[in-house]
C-alpha cells in the first residue's frame, strides 16, 4: 500500500509541476505581451512627440516667416516714407521781388526767341494787385511754383511785348482759319481784352486750383471799378496734348460743310479729343466762346 501511495503522490506532484510550469509560461507570455504593449505605446508616444515637435517647428517657421514679411513691409513703408516729402504750398501777392522766380513761366508763352518777356513780366508785377503766386517757404529758400493773375492787354497794346504776343497768336489762327483770325483781330482792336495767366509746375497738386481761381475772382470783385480790371473778353491759352492716331482720324473724318453754327460744334468736337495738363484750363476751354489750337515743337 505504501508503494502505491508513493506512486500516486509522485503523479500528483508531477501534475502540480506541469500546472505550475503552464501557469509560469502563461504568466511569462502575458508579461511579454504587456512589455510589447508598453514598448509599442512608448514608441507611438515618441512618434507623437516627434510629430508635435515637427508641427511646433513648422508653426515656428511660419511665425518667423510672417514676422520677417511684416518686417520687410515695414522697411518698405519706411523707405517709401523717406522718398516722399511733405510740402506746404502757400499763396502770396505779386511783388517785384518775384521777377526771377516767375519769369520761367512766361518763357514758353511764345515759341519765339525775340519775344520781350522781360518787359511783360515787369509790367505784370508792377501794375497788378490781383492774383497769387504759389510758393514753398523754407529756411533755405523761397521758390515759386506757379502764378495766377489777369493782365490788361488792351490798355498796354502799344507795348512791344504785348504786340508780339497778339501778333504771334493771330498769325497762328490765320494759318488755320482766316475767318476766325479776322474775328480775333477785331476783338483785340475794339474790345477790352484781359490775359488770364494760369501757369504752374506740373507736379503742383490739382487741389490748389479751386482756391487759386476763387481767390482771383474775389480780388477782382473788390477792384471791378478800376479801368484796368474791366474786360469784355478774357484771353487764355493752356498746354494740352492728344494722341497722334486721333489727329489722323480727325483729318480723315473732317466734313466738307458750310461754316456757321456748325463751326462751334466742330470746335467742341476738337476740344473733346484734347487732354489738358491742368484741369482748370479744361473747364475754361469748355465754356469759352472761341477755341483754336496749334502745335508747338
Amino acid at each position: 500500500g505504501a508503494s502505491g501511495d508513493q506512486k500516486s503522490l509522485l503523479k500528483m506532484a508531477k501534475r502540480k509541476e506541469i500546472q505550475e510550469e503552464k501557469h509560469i509560461s502563461k504568466k511569462s507570455k502575458k508579461e511579454e505581451k504587456k512589455k510589447e504593449e508598453k514598448k509599442s505605446k512608448s514608441s507611438s508616444e515618441s512618434e507623437e512627440n516627434e510629430k508635435e515637435e515637427e508641427n511646433s517647428q513648422h508653426s515656428n517657421s511660419e511665425e518667423d516667416s510672417e514676422e520677417s514679411s511684416e518686417e520687410e513691409e515695414e522697411s518698405e513703408e519706411e523707405k517709401e516714407g523717406e522718398d516722399q516729402v511733405d510740402i506746404d504750398f502757400e499763396f502770396f501777392g505779386l511783388k517785384e521781388d518775384d521777377f526771377h522766380s516767375i519769369k520761367p513761366f512766361f518763357a514758353h508763352s511764345l515759341v519765339n526767341k525775340d519775344w520781350n518777356s522781360v518787359e511783360m513780366v515787369d509790367m505784370i508785377l508792377k501794375d497788378n494787385t490781383v492774383g497769387s503766386i504759389i510758393k514753398v517757404e523754407s529756411s533755405d529758400m523761397l521758390c515759386s511754383f506757379g502764378i495766377t493773375t489777369i493782365f490788361n492787354l488792351s490798355l498796354n497794346k502799344e507795348k512791344e511785348s504785348v504786340k508780339q504776343l497778339i501778333q504771334f497768336y493771330l498769325k497762328k489762327v490765320n494759318k488755320m482759319d482766316e475767318k476766325k483770325g479776322s474775328k480775333f483781330a477785331k476783338l483785340f482792336e475794339k474790345k477790352r481784352v484781359g490775359w488770364l495767366i494760369n501757369e504752374r509746375m506740373v507736379n503742383v497738386p490739382l487741389e490748389l486750383a479751386p482756391h487759386l481761381q476763387k481767390t482771383l475772382y474775389e480780388e477782382l470783385e473788390k477792384v471791378e471799378k478800376e479801368e484796368k480790371y474791366q474786360f469784355d473778353y478774357l484771353f487764355l491759352f493752356g498746354d494740352s496734348y492728344r494722341m497722334k492716331d486721333e489727329e489722323e482720324e480727325e483729318k480723315r473724318e473732317q466734313p466738307k460743310e458750310k461754316k456757321g453754327k456748325k463751326e462751334k460744334k466742330n470746335e467742341k468736337k476738337q476740344l473733346s479729343k484734347v487732354e489738358f495738363f491742368k484741369g482748370d484750363d479744361e473747364i475754361y476751354f469748355k465754356h469759352c466762346k472761341h477755341v483754336f489750337s496749334f502745335e508747338v515743337p
